[in-house]
């Protein structure tokens, strides 16, 4: 099954920021990290985003224009990143969009997430309900194709983190997995025990902090039929040596996001620390660029990746960026540093 790196935003734990309202268990991680102005980060495809006391930075490759942020932009308290383009959401509630397609978002709702995922210019964002998604894709015009799906209970945790063809996996009130997949239909994620957290799409962590992997994905159609598909051991043990992870060894787990190169992970523990696991055989070249740039006793409060790098805040509201930077994804803005 191939897999896909995670893009997000935010770490697992962090607050579901907008609207002044919080719905994760773990909202001391955002409150801490406001102490220190720099409140959110993004790295897409060889560039980064950063918002730092309500004012967003981008730097890196501008090809379609996503390091260009908007002049008129209100306080912005959460941001995320895809290939080409970027989301901003105010701390009203109303979501900005630029870089890749250029169209004006239609008036909606209170917003209280939202995520930029896929090749396409492709935005999902989640309303104040905490239940009905929006899901904005490219169309032929100058305006977003809408699709509107509603979930039947609260939604607790969601995330960009794209495998196969799973679409955008959350976790509603009720700790049930589910996935959003455009206007086809939903998957259910299914694990054996039930999870708190889902982290890259397919790891689910529990209360104790223990990893487990998905086992099953079940398919509802628009129609109402469904499909069902059941991971062999094979597949899931390839998950892991691609990854350089032994789930069964790790415990009090925050987050697990895939490296840039796809072929090793970090694993962000509920400490703050973070180790870099990766299969043997890695090369010397990616080893260098891929290895942690500080000390393995810093606290990390925010830990994202690109499609060649990788961001990350620490504790005390250090900015740290390594990887690729052909393109100056790693240049961190002055106005950034401490």
């Amino acid at each position: 099954m191939p897999i896909r790196m995670s893009r997000r935003a935010f770490i697992a734990g962090a607050t579901l920021f907008g609207v002044g309202i919080a719905i994760d268990q773990n909202d001391y991680i955002s409150q801490y990290v406001h102490q220190f102005g720099i409140s959110a980060i993004a790295a897409g495809r060889n560039f980064s985003v950063a918002v730092r006391d309500g004012r967003v930075y981008a730097w890196g490759q501008n090809n379609f224009g996503q390091c260009d942020v908007p002049w008129n932009l209100p306080r912005i308290t959460q941001i995320d990143a895809s290939d080409n383009h970027v989301v901003a959401l105010s701390d009203d509630g109303e979501p900005f969009v630029w870089g890749g397609q250029k169209y004006q978002l239609p008036k909606l709702p209170a917003i209280v997430r939202v995520l930029a995922f896929s090749e396409l210019h492709t935005v999902l964002l989640l309303a104040d309900d905490y239940q009905t998604f929006y899901l904005l894709v490219d169309g032929d015009t100058t305006k977003p194709v809408i699709e509107t799906y509603k979930w039947p209970v609260k939604i607790r945790h969601l995330n960009n983190a794209l495998v196969d063809d799973f679409g955008v996996p959350f976790i509603d009130e009720d700790g049930n997995c589910g996935s959003v997949k455009s206007s086809y239909g939903f998957f259910q994620l299914q694990f054996d025990i039930p999870i708190i957290d889902l982290t890259s799409g397919i790891f689910g962590i529990t209360a104790k902090g223990d990893v487990i992997l998905i086992k099953r994905y079940i398919y509802t159609f628009g129609a109402g039929s469904t499909t069902q598909n059941i991971l062999t051991q094979d597949e899931l043990d390839g998950i892991q040596s691609r990854l350089g992870i032994n789930i069964a060894q790790l415990h009090d787990v925050r987050e697990i996001i895939f490296d840039p190169a796809n072929v090793g992970s970090y694993v962000t523990y509920n400490s703050g620390n973070v180790t870099w696991y990766a299969p043997p055989e890695i090369s010397s070249e990616l080893k260098h660029q891929l290895m942690l740039p500080f000390p393995q006793e810093t606290k990390v409060r925010y830990l994202v990746t690109g499609s060649s790098h990788v961001l990350a805040l620490t504790a005390t509201g250090a900015l740290y960026a390594w990887g690729d930077n052909t393109h100056g994804a790693c240049d961190i803005p002055r106005q950034l540093s401490l």
